[in-house]
């Protein structure tokens, strides 16, 4: 099983216990990107310079046993949505099994109301 495909437990267990680091698992997701993206077609930016230095200073504070979130390490995607035509490509696009992170179609409804 790649690193991907666990789940957000299963993530973050992985990163607090040191069996991985964030810096892996973010490599990992952005390594997923490329292979997928230019068929989904679902990321407008990336930030990876920006999300790699975060990954690094949450595996420091892991490593000196630092107190850290309960989603430490996990990298963050935004949906942005704009009018109704957008809601119903992001309906389509939640229910694609694409990333084992993405928001299901319950929680981007809530998200809007």
């Amino acid at each position: 099983m790649d690193i991907w495909q666990l789940t957000v437990q299963e993530i973050v267990q992985s990163i607090l216990n040191r069996e991985t680091t964030s810096e892996e698992y973010l490599e990992a997701t952005f390594k997923r990107i490329e292979d997928v993206e230019d068929r989904v077609k679902s990321y407008v930016t990336l930030t990876k310079n920006q999300a790699l230095k975060k990954a690094k200073e949450v595996d420091r504070q892991i490593q000196r046993g630092e107190p850290v979130g309960k989603l430490a390490g996990l990298p963050v995607r935004s949906l942005v949505l704009v009018g109704r035509s957008t809601l119903r490509l992001a309906r389509r696009m939640v229910s694609f099994p694409v990333d084992p992170v993405l928001p299901t179609q319950s929680e981007v409804h809530d998200t809007i109301e």
